[in-house]
């Protein structure tokens, strides 16, 4: 049976999450667990046959066996003053909206529910997120992440499609009204902040060590067939650091992460430091090589400075 609602009726939705887990950062995808309650008055939806919860799904999640489990309710609780509640528990799978990985490793990241009604357009029903008493549990725990805020959010879905019953042109016996292909939306986001000592351990740490290595080279005798060799070893590390990378976040993000931005400037200051042991190597005479070593230490302390104004910006 479909829920009979009046004209712009509205009901208040709500989430509680018990636990989040099975992050996967490459393939934004993550696993929730909680409870989802309703809100509604009667005059409203005057005619209800059936629970408004009924009428709802998770529009981002990415297997049947996500959703609401409505035979977890134990009915619909009269609240007073015409006010009806329900809740029931849900669990599932879901996929995240993108996320902003600019700031990587130290960026924050929000993982997204939303609820939507599979029957009725925003022209027959609203839904209204309650920001106030929607909440998370405490022990929610995600490896690299501590939990913030949740920040629900009312939207508006528009489909481009009217599903066959509007053609263009032809007359038909269906009234379609305009707004039958906009859907109001709830949409729940859990902000969690990066853990900044963990980004600096994993992820930062490993390329200064590869960068200050390479800086310290400058300052070695251009003779010493080290300066020679030392900068492929270096090469292939900042290669495996930035392999590690992709692991934590997806390939195909766009723009520089910060991270992305020091690794480049690893790779520049490697690059410099085969460059200049190469001609240090080529060097015949004594003041041609004492006016060189001088230059590269310069040189050193000029990348040096590169360096901290990067990780500063």
């Amino acid at each position: 049976n479909k829920l009979e609602v009046a004209e712009q009726s509205q009901i208040d939705v709500g989430i509680h999450f018990e636990s989040i887990n099975d992050f996967d950062p490459v393939k934004n995808t993550f696993k929730a667990e909680g409870t989802i309650w309703t809100k509604w008055y009667a005059e409203d939806i005057p005619e209800a046959e059936s629970s408004p919860l009924e009428s709802l799904y998770f529009s981002n999640s990415i297997d049947s066996s996500s959703g609401i489990d409505t035979e977890s309710s134990e009915g619909i609780i009269d609240l007073g003053n015409g006010q009806s509640y329900e809740y029931a528990e849900f669990s599932g799978y879901f996929k995240n909206n993108p996320i902003d990985y600019r700031g990587y490793p130290f960026n924050p990241i929000k993982l997204s529910i939303r609820v939507e009604s599979d029957d009725y357009g925003i022209d027959k029903m609203i839904i209204k997120p309650e920001v106030e008493s929607s909440d998370f549990s405490e022990s929610i725990e995600i490896l690299g992440y501590k939990p913030k805020k949740l920040i629900p959010q009312q939207l508006v879905r528009e489909y481009s499609t009217s599903w066959g019953l509007r053609n263009d042109g032809l007359e038909s016996n269906i009234e379609v009204n305009s707004d039958a292909e906009q859907y109001s939306i709830a949409e729940f986001n859990f902000e969690l902040t990066r853990s900044t000592w963990i980004g600096i351990r994993r992820q930062v740490v490993p390329v200064f060590i590869v960068i200050a290595v390479a800086i310290m080279s400058f300052t070695l005798p251009a003779q010493l067939a080290a300066r020679v060799s030392t900068p492929p070893g270096l090469l292939l590390a900042l290669v495996f650091l930035q392999g590690q990378q992709y692991g934590d976040i997806p390939a195909s993000i766009e723009g520089w992460t910060y991270i992305g931005k020091l690794t480049a400037c690893g790779y520049l200051i490697v690059f410099l430091s085969f460059v200049d042991a190469l001609r240090a190597y080529q060097l015949k005479s004594e003041s041609d090589i004492q006016a060189f070593e001088c230059a590269s230490k310069k040189q050193g302390i000029f990348l040096t400075t590169l360096v901290f104004l990067v990780s500063l910006l």
